[in-house]
């Protein structure tokens, strides 16, 4: 049985491997045949760009040579006009020549001419010595007269004879006298094609007649490479241009096939009024240049697939002991986190009962405080007053400073349990949450202060859009407490400026009070939050120092952060935030 089960693994990787390399060959065939149907479509690109500039070329031969049928003379600037439109809407052009016929007995003559034009020295110079002119021309001279664009590279070929050109020679020996364009290359000028016209006295681009019925030739200097875009093609193409079967412009030589290399080549002709240009596009490919994410991935998934069905014959055991080990985790895992909840939930009820008794200690002390200390300082503030009242005659004046320290002591002592109890029933009192405007209560408070202290002239500046949702009269307590604060400690200043407003800090509204008092030092900040805990003398600034550890009670209950900035003699900023809580939440 074990030795069968071996068979039958050997088997499926066998014939699973198989079936991988012949799924790869027939998406590795599919990839080529891809290839090769995107390079067709990119040499025809190429084919009919080529064959679209050639048209321009013969349309653009045609509208210019109508330039001189139509007009009786045209001179230099009608010339420069057009052509440097022409050359710049067509960039596969790059010069275009003028020569006007003159007989050869008139060349001294039309040599002084164009000096009297400022050309000092002007000759009329052959191209090459040894050019042979047909001897049906050999009474005429062609020089170039009109140049576009002209610049100190073409300027050489100004009042050059176009006879002893070699591609206009070769025209006039290899063809009879036409009009129609005569395409030629050089070997001087690499990747670079002409094309000729002759023009006669009349106008169609079939005629051809007699060298003394012409009056001039326009030649083209053609840019072989600006033909098509050179950006569609890759490094791996190569395009050779043949005109009558000598080649006159190729791109950078292909690389050496090797074994792994492939070759797609496509060719076309383009007939010329009796020449020919053939064009010929090759790709050189390496395989591994190939898309081959396909194959790679169908043969992986070939692979995969016979690996995952060894794999389920063979690990059919392993698997189910792993599964029985897994549960015995698993079981072990729960019974532990069940062990831990139900602890966590003793300590949480143990915290709970606790919570419960320390609020039924802090009411009785609550009561206790109400009740029970309040007789004794009214009995101490009432005897007080009585010996001071009945005795005022026998009593000096040591003895009545004394009797009113203790009335004083006694009226303090009872504002500090009002604090408290203050304080106590903030921790205590639900929060009841609503939307309202911080801005209309700031003023509210700003108001009653203003009529508790109408000799101070204090500039209050408040943001007319602070809003929130929180428990309104809580908040109010708040901006009181901070509000009567800045009022208090800008007492001294003469300018007394105080400001509510916002602003956003880490992507939170933060509410403000600020004012220009006197400020306080920052290294004891953490003590300003603090019951009775004060950093002025109270004979300085008057306070029961509860106000702002009731504030900070109070926006702690709204999971709000409070605190404080300040210079000292540049006053102080209390900042406070109210995350968003839903309606009428209470906690």
């Amino acid at each position: 049985m074990n030795k069968l089960n071996v068979t039958s693994e050997k088997l499926v990787l066998i014939w699973g491997l198989i079936a991988s390399i012949f799924i790869f060959s027939i998406t590795l065939k599919y990839e080529i045949e891809k290839e090769r149907s995107s390079f067709a479509i990119l040499a025809r690109s190429i084919i009919t760009k080529i064959e679209s500039a050639l048209d321009s070329i013969n349309k653009i031969n045609r509208e210019f040579s109508a330039l001189f049928y139509l007009a009786d003379e045209v001179d230099d600037g009608a010339f420069d006009f057009l052509t440097s439109t022409l050359i710049r809407q067509n960039n596969f052009i790059e010069t275009i020549y003028f020569a006007e016929k003159i007989s050869t007995k008139n060349k001294k003559q039309y040599e002084l001419s164009v000096e009297e034009q400022g050309y000092t020295g002007f000759k009329i110079k052959p191209f090459s010595a040894t050019e042979v002119i047909p001897k049906s021309l050999s009474g005429f001279i062609f020089p170039i007269k009109y140049i576009s664009p002209y610049s100190v590279k073409t300027s050489r070929w100004f009042g050059m004879n176009l006879l002893t050109f070699p591609v206009v020679n070769k025209g006039f020996s290899l063809r009879s006298l036409s009009s129609s364009l005569f395409y030629a290359m050089t070997s001087t000028e690499k990747n670079k094609l002409f094309a000729s016209r002759i023009l006669f006295n009349t106008s169609s681009d079939t005629d051809s007649g007699d060298i003394e019925n012409a009056f001039g030739i326009l030649l083209y200097k053609i840019d072989a490479k600006n033909l098509f875009p050179a950006g569609i093609l890759s490094q791996d193409d190569s395009v050779s241009m043949y005109l009558d079967g000598y080649g006159f412009y190729a791109t950078s030589s292909l690389k050496n096939k090797d074994y792994f290399s492939m070759e797609f080549d496509f060719e076309s002709k383009i007939e010329l009024a009796g020449q020919e240009i053939s064009i010929k596009i090759i790709r050189n490919k390496c395989l591994f240049q190939f898309n081959l994410l396909m194959p790679i991935l169908m043969f992986a998934a070939g692979l995969f697939l016979t690996f995952f069905a060894w794999y389920v014959i063979r690990s059919h055991i392993e698997h189910n002991k792993f599964l029985a080990e897994q549960n015995r985790i698993i079981e072990n895992e729960v019974f532990r986190k069940t062990e831990e909840l139900s602890k966590k939930a003793d300590e949480l009820a143990l915290a709970y009962n606790r919570q419960v008794a320390l609020v039924e200690e802090l009411e009785s002390f609550s009561y206790s405080v109400s009740h029970d200390l309040r007789s004794p300082l009214r009995a101490l503030d009432g005897f007080s007053r009585a010996l001071e009242e009945d005795y005022a005659k026998d009593l000096d004046d040591s003895a009545k400073d004394f009797i009113a320290r203790i009335c004083k002591a006694s009226e303090r002592m009872g504002t500090l349990i009002d604090a408290l109890l203050s304080l106590s029933r903030i921790s205590r009192k639900g929060l009841l949450v609503e939307s309202f405007s911080i801005s209309a209560m700031a003023e509210e408070i700003v108001k009653t202060l203003r009529e508790e202290n109408p000799d101070r002239n204090i500039e209050v500046i408040i943001d007319s859009s602070l809003c929130t949702k929180a428990d309104k009269s809580l908040i109010y307590v708040v901006l009181d407490n901070l509000l009567r604060n800045a009022w208090k400690y800008t007492l001294r200043e003469t300018n007394s400026v105080i400001e509510v407003g916002k602003e956003i800090r880490r992507g939170e509204m933060v509410f403000f009070v600020k004012d220009n008092g006197v400020g306080f030092e920052m290294a004891y900040a953490g003590r300003l939050f603090g019951s009775f805990q004060r950093l002025h003398r109270e004979d300085e600034f008057e306070g029961n120092g509860i106000g702002l550890a009731t504030a900070k009670r109070i926006i702690v209950r709204h999971n709000g952060e409070i605190w404080a900035e300040a210079i000292i003699g540049k006053g102080a900023t209390f900042f406070f935030t109210l995350p968003e809580l839903k309606e009428d939440f209470k906690s």
